[in-house]
């Protein structure tokens, strides 16, 4: 069910409204409350852990890390228990050996070996490109999931036409990608963010944010790209999706580009328990620059999710 209707076949980024830049944001530099585990290719694991009550894994997006839930965290108020990974190559996560060869799959192996240390299903909430990996890892583990909330995935490979997709739009999407890669090559890592941010939140987002935003954003712009060509190798189906008998929150940014909200559209046909709003005058890093707004529809969503948890298990 969606909420709120737009025209997403017009991939045209919205003209630029300040993105408003929450303190939050800027924990990505500080010391938060963490814990380091071995994950299960080996590899150091950071996480992010903060509140109390019901388990919530929440996985960030592209050019992020797990401490950027800490606003939505804060704006959920009690009852929830977040554990939020640094997923490989970010944060303070060990990368994989062959970066370049890793894989959606191997992000959601890391979700699945976490959901199976929580004694009792969590809940997960995702943005962006961790939203992509928390779709595979439901398929994966979908009996230690009690719910999904779901910011924008970039489950690009819905764009693709072979699979029902929208080839202008996977063609826009592609040469963003290609533009932030030539921009690394030559060595103007901010302008490859620039290319990404802007993409993203529309003209002069990048340049409206604080100097210590952007340098961190530079600093993972050619991770950008790997997640984007992650993004667009999977050939997971709509038709698997299908099979999830999880609920649903699927969220979209009214101000995001269309070629990010038609994925959505084309998930919110598949899972069969889905609820999919589109947030008035949010864009795509909504969960991280304005969480409040966020946190004011997920909160009912996960409480309601609690209670259905609760009552299946006096059955």
């Amino acid at each position: 069910m969606t909420a709120t209707l737009h025209n997403l076949a017009d991939s045209r980024p919205a003209e630029h409204k300040p993105v408003p830049t929450h303190p939050a944001l800027m924990a990505l530099m500080s010391h938060v409350p963490v814990q380091a585990f071995v994950g299960p290719r080996g590899t150091l694991v950071n996480m992010f852990t903060a509140g109390e009550g019901m388990p919530v894994l929440a996985v960030h997006g592209s050019g992020m890390q797990g401490s950027a839930w800490r606003g939505l965290q804060e704006h959920l108020g009690e009852g929830f228990r977040f554990h939020c990974p640094d997923l490989y190559g970010y944060g303070r996560s060990e990368s994989l050996p062959m970066p370049q060869r890793m894989t959606v799959e191997d992000n959601a192996g890391l979700v699945s070996a976490l959901l199976r240390r929580f004694d009792r299903p969590a809940h997960l909430v995702g943005h962006a490109f961790g939203a992509a990996v928390l779709l595979r890892a439901a398929l994966e583990t979908p009996g230690k999931v009690a719910s999904m909330t779901l910011y924008e995935p970039l489950a690009l490979h819905l764009l693709k036409p072979e699979l029902g997709g929208h080839a202008p739009a996977q063609r826009q999407v592609e040469s963003m990608a290609a533009d932030i890669r030539a921009a690394c090559l030559r060595g103007h890592s901010h302008l490859g963010a620039e290319v990404f941010y802007d993409f993203c939140n529309g003209p002069g987002a990048f340049q409206a944010l604080p100097q210590a935003r952007r340098a961190h954003l530079a600093s993972q712009a050619p991770r950008l790209c790997l997640d984007i060509a992650m993004a667009f190798q999977s050939h997971q189906s709509l038709t698997s999706y299908a099979g999830l008998k999880i609920p649903v929150l699927l969220l979209s940014g009214a101000r995001s580009p269309g070629a990010i909200r038609l994925v959505a559209e084309r998930l919110a046909g598949s899972l069969p328990m889905v609820r999919h709003a589109i947030l008035p005058d949010l864009s795509h890093f909504a969960p991280m620059s304005e969480p409040d707004a966020v946190a004011r529809v997920i909160r009912p969503f996960l409480q309601a999710c609690q209670r259905m948890v609760a009552l299946r298990d006096c059955a």
